[in-house]
């Protein structure tokens, strides 16, 4: 069911000012760097070993926004890989009405509706998304 920790994400009010901390103090590696328009945020992906560091910064109104006003910046979420996140949700009690949504790295994402010891917990599966993918191969041939 689940496969592994795919990045823990700390809320950043600027990616731009939270970087050099990452990259020359700790030496990550920045490996993905992208802009969410639908969802209002921008991520920063570092290696860190068998997992990834995510830096969320909001650039509009919206869940990460609120998040920093309330709480300052700081661990924001944990995210576990999945082969197929419909699956894992018929699984799990209480969580059919958990949202699907296009995430970072082209891989369709879902955070769950309760929140064990008050954690925030994504799922994201394993590969980027199939309709993604063969929509953009099929924009190649044209």
């Amino acid at each position: 069911m689940i496969e592994r920790i795919d990045h823990i994400a700390i809320a950043v009010h600027a990616i731009d000012a939270s970087l050099p901390y990452y990259r020359n103090e700790l030496r990550l590696v920045l490996v993905h760097d992208e802009v969410l328009p639908e969802v209002g945020v921008r991520l920063a992906y570092l290696d860190a070993g068998n997992s990834m560091l995510q830096l969320v910064e909001p650039l509009a109104a919206g869940p990460v926004a609120t998040f920093l006003a309330e709480h300052g910046e700081g661990l924001h979420h944990i995210c576990f890989a999945v082969e197929a996140i419909p699956d894992v949700l018929q699984r799990l009690t209480g969580e059919t009405e958990a949202r699907l949504f296009m995430g970072g790295r082209q891989r369709r994402c879902a955070f769950l509706v309760h929140r064990p010891n008050g954690l925030l917990t994504e799922l994201t599966e394993t590969r980027p998304s199939a309709a993604l993918v063969a929509s953009l191969a099929e924009g190649a041939r044209e």
